[in-house]
């Protein structure tokens, strides 16, 4: 976020130029953060990451020695957390 800031100049036209009682006129500021790849570079490895850590646990719960059915009710369990 802090490169984000630093992209502008003021910096504090990426906030300013959203306000909706005072937006700051387009003339008075340059930014050259593109939003929209910043979410796509930062969405993605996220996303990634939560897949990962959503598939880790799964063979260590199919490895308990419980029955199918609490088994599935402990994935299901973990699916949940994960919403």
């Amino acid at each position: 976020m802090l490169l984000a800031t630093l992209q502008c100049n003021p910096t504090r036209a990426l906030w300013a130029r959203y306000d909706p009682v005072n937006p700051l006129p387009r003339d008075q500021y340059y930014c050259r953060f593109a939003e929209r790849n910043f979410l796509l570079f930062t969405s993605v490895p996220t996303l990634v990451t939560d897949i990962i850590m959503l598939i880790l646990p799964i063979p260590y719960i199919w490895k308990l020695k419980l029955p199918r059915s609490k088994r599935y009710g402990v994935l299901a369990t973990f699916c949940l957390g994960s919403l």
